[in-house]
């Protein structure tokens, strides 16, 4: 499930069958990354159809909870699917 902080961005991929985290993307600890959480939350979503590429996996399922799909959430799809993700 997608998560937002006031400061931070999680986003876990899970295999829901086998219960396991196949990879995982935060901001906790990365220093390097500047910039508005909409910026931030824009990288996680990059990152995280990295990972799933590399997992060979090309279609994930969205959880974000009580969220309603705009702002941020909404920028986390839209870099996700820009690197070739589709949900």
């Amino acid at each position: 499930m997608f998560f937002i902080s006031n400061s931070h961005a999680n986003c876990p991929v899970n295999d829901d069958e086998n219960h396991r985290t196949l990879a995982y993307v935060s901001t906790v600890g990365k220093k390097d990354i500047e910039g508005s959480m909409t910026e931030k939350v824009k990288w996680v979503g990059a990152e995280v159809a990295k990972k799933a590429k590399l997992l060979k996996l090309s279609k994930l399922s969205l959880t974000v909870a009580i969220r309603l799909y705009h702002g941020r959430v909404k920028a986390l799809a839209e870099a996700a699917r820009n690197e070739g993700l589709e949900f």
